[in-house]
């Protein structure tokens, strides 16, 4: 059978199996030394040092090599027409992946198809490291070694200035190596990545390791279990420049050389404590879309921090909008709830309808107006129906007029026959009345977000949570981040197990936690009740276990509290098997929900203690019992 090889590319049929075997295909060590490809096919004019024998090469000494992409198809010209250029159909079209280094002095390495060398056959096939230079590769990741700059500009701490010591880092200095131990990674330190931090802190995620701050560095381990790919970004606006790139003429041309960091895409698997799982697209300006598997959530925001959304694996939506909220539809708007609709308003709400609005309520309308009620039809009547009587009270006095007739009719009429009643009106209506419910909230529950007034409560400015109040009536008020989460369910201050006198006293007084956590508990809505169940018993083993770590005893509070559940709270609940996150409790208590730093991850004792824990939960009752109910 006849061997084909080298058709493709040969002008010939190639019968000489030996032909190529004498040519040296490569690969090359080349370096970039010109990215101004007038044809725009991502060749680059590459140095390659073992032909040319220089450092410092002429222009007409540089091989053009062709990109060769790793994914990339077109139309087949025989498909594409060739007399109408202007009909897309008739035309070319292509896809593919578009990864082209655009900086002056990038090495690459460099083949030769068929041993062919000449500009033609020439390729770049990918590129090589510089030694150590791949921490902001694919996330732009953060590091306790990062340092501010000393003075000048700046004496200041990255604790000064961001209010903690884990933020993003550029890549070390090569020329100061003397700064590392040899070999040793994390043992120098990192210029710190103000662009990414001084994002970070407008957006008020400096100090979030989950939607802000993130380990999804190259090295922070081996073998690595990040992924992705980050862009090179923007030439910053003050950027220097260096006579590094060759130009025609032999000269160098001054080429600005300092850049922003760019967009990213990462794939992290998570590090050794299995933290920091996620698949993150975050852009230059701080635009992401977040899926973070730790921590259940999905996390969408925009650059400014003015806008963002969030589902958290408990099932909760947030939504926090700076300028407003818009919703149309051309259809029906519809919203259930299987528990309470709140709504709250610093100015008016306003109801309209081309129609009619209807009220209804299998219970009770009721409506409260501090300074008066206000009812009015200026086109028809004003109608009032009550089956059982209506009846009305007032402190003051009474006016019934009419520019027609006055009709009063009934089997009896009377005229003061009888004293009048408060109890004729509801004047025990009121927002803080039983049944009613509205709970004010005036307290510091909101980010500040005017800078003069930041910087003057701290010099530096940075958002913080609870610092200026919202008056509201809303129990969880979502604000600018940094928000403070809370889980769905309120937790008693004063368990009844702790203090029974004072649970008693606070779960019959609206507004406390006691009181909001039992409504959960004495809810008809099955889902209610239990997720404010998986509340309670997370609380009692969390308190009860102290700083332990024990299975056992976790299994046996688990037990305990479930025995005595519907007693100390006063409820006939359905119970299950002893049900508790008790892994996460137990795992949260080893590692305290902190993301650890490439330099500094957790190994060891408290490792082991972890892995020790989670096997003693899968192979226990308990562990059953949780993957029955939290499936």
């Amino acid at each position: 059978m006849a061997d084909h090889r080298g058709d493709v590319s040969s002008k010939g049929l190639n019968t000489d199996l030996t032909s190529y075997v004498k040519r040296d295909a490569g690969p090359y060590l080349g370096r970039v030394k010109s990215t101004d490809d007038p044809l725009r096919m991502g060749r680059l004019g590459v140095n390659i040092i073992s032909q040319t024998k220089r450092l410092n090469p002429t222009f007409s000494q540089l091989t053009w090599c062709n990109y060769l992409s790793p994914f990339y198809g077109a139309k087949s010209r025989d498909a594409v027409s060739t007399t109408n250029a202007y009909l897309p159909k008739s035309n070319g079209h292509s896809y593919g992946m578009w990864f082209v280094p655009p900086d002056i002095d990038t090495d690459v390495l460099v083949l030769f198809v068929e041993g062919e060398q000449n500009e033609e056959n020439a390729f770049w096939i990918g590129c090589v490291q510089q030694p150590m230079m791949n921490h902001m590769i694919p996330g732009h990741g953060a590091s306790t070694q990062a340092v501010a700059p000393p003075p000048p500009p700046s004496s200041k701490t990255t604790t000064d200035l961001y209010g903690t010591t884990f933020v993003p880092a550029g890549e070390i200095n090569r020329y100061i190596w003397d700064k590392a131990t040899p070999g040793k990674i994390g043992t120098g330190y990192y210029p710190v990545n103000d662009t990414s931090a001084e994002i970070l802190k407008d957006q008020g995620l400096i100090k979030d390791p989950i939607r802000g701050t993130t380990t999804s560095s190259a090295q922070r381990e081996a073998p690595s279990q990040v992924f992705g790919i980050s862009t090179p970004g923007r030439i910053k606006s003050d950027s220097r420049t260096s006579p590094i790139e060759l130009a025609q003429d032999d000269s160098y041309i001054q080429t600005p050389t300092d850049r922003d960091p760019g967009h990213s895409f990462v794939m992290d698997d998570g590090d050794v404590n299995n933290q920091n799982q996620l698949l993150r697209l975050r852009t230059a300006s701080g635009h992401q879309l977040l899926m973070h598997d730790t921590s259940g959530v999905v996390y969408i925001a925009n650059g400014s921090g003015k806008s963002w959304i969030e589902m958290t694996k408990d099932g909760k939506i947030s939504v926090y909008s700076a300028d407003g909220i818009n919703m149309r539809t051309e259809g029906n708007f519809d919203l259930h709830s299987d528990g309470d609709i709140n709504f709250h308003a610093k100015n008016h709400i306003k109801f309209t309808a081309e129609n009619n609005v209807t009220l209804n309520s299998e219970n009770y309308v009721q409506v409260i107006g501090e300074n008066g009620i206000l009812t009015s039809s200026q086109s028809g009547v004003v109608k009032t129906y009550g089956k059982a009587g209506i009846s009305s009270y007032t402190g003051g006095g009474q006016m019934h007029g009419a520019g027609g007739r006055v009709d009063l009719a009934g089997s009896q009429v009377h005229f003061n026959s009888r004293g009048a009643s408060s109890g004729w009106g509801p004047t025990w209506l009121k927002p803080t009345a039983a049944g009613v419910n509205i709970v004010t909230d005036e307290s510091k529950n909101d980010v500040e977000l005017n800078e003069s007034v930041r910087i003057e409560a701290d010099e530096s400015g940075l958002l913080k949570a609870n610092q200026r109040a919202t008056k509201t009536t809303v129990a969880d008020l979502v604000t600018h981040e940094p928000y403070v989460r809370t889980d769905s369910y309120p937790v008693d201050g004063v368990a009844s197990w702790e203090n029974e006198a004072e649970w008693e006293r606070l779960s019959k007084t609206p507004g406390t936690l006691e009181y909001m956590a039992q409504k959960n508990r004495e809810s008809k809505i099955k889902s209610i009740v239990d997720g404010q169940y998986r509340a309670d018993i997370k609380n009692y083993i969390t308190k009860k276990l102290g700083s332990s770590t024990a299975v056992t005893k976790a299994n046996e509070l688990a037990k305990e509290y479930n025995k005595i559940y519907n007693e100390i709270h006063h409820v006939a609940k359905i119970l299950h098997d002893p049900i508790g996150s008790v892994e996460e409790i137990l795992k949260k208590k080893v590692i305290a929900g902190q993301i650890t730093n490439i330099s500094n991850i957790v190994h060891g004792a408290v490792g082991k203690a972890i892995d020790t824990v989670i096997t003693n939960i899968a192979q226990s009752s308990i562990g059953r019992a949780i993957s029955r109910f939290f499936s």
